[in-house]
């Protein structure tokens, strides 16, 4: 089904076009922007989509739902969140395997709520998470800093 990285590359396109223009409307959801390989230029033939969003929404689980909604006519055929992030409040993730998608292609969707502006700087440190690839922002809420090494050591 898959012979070629440009039918994989047209899959993609197709799965991030019915994620993006389902969200995109919602007023609480402020921002998208591709993170993983996407934005650390290692992207291949088996990389998958690591989607992000910034939403102003306490229930971070209802803006994941509304991922899930855009995706039922892909054939969604296994799912799976974590009942607590390891990244601690402010962020809920979730991951998609689609039917007939390539072979080691999955949806991972991160939503961060805009209250926690620490931990979204920190997921777009450039030297740790590359440059994102930004697909709206509705008031320039996406700013790339640079990790503080001293921080770190």
């Amino acid at each position: 089904m898959f012979s070629t990285e440009e039918s994989i590359e047209a899959y993609r396109a197709g799965v991030l076009k019915a994620i993006l223009d389902h969200l995109k409307p919602f007023e609480d959801v402020l921002a998208a922007w591709e993170g993983g390989s996407i934005a650390t230029n290692t992207k291949d033939q088996f990389s998958d989509i690591d989607l992000c969003f910034l939403a102003n929404n306490k229930n971070l689980n209802e803006v994941l739902n509304r991922v899930e909604q855009s995706l039922v006519k892909l054939h969604i055929e296994h799912k799976w969140q974590a009942q607590k992030s390891v990244w601690g409040e402010g962020m809920m993730q979730r991951v998609f395997i689609l039917k007939d998608s390539p072979k080691y292609f999955l949806v991972d969707v991160a939503i961060f709520d805009i209250e926690h502006a620490q931990l979204l700087k920190d997921f777009l440190e450039f030297e740790r998470h590359g440059q994102p690839v930004i697909h709206f922002d509705k008031s320039a809420y996406i700013q790339v800093g640079h990790t503080d090494a001293m921080a770190l050591f």
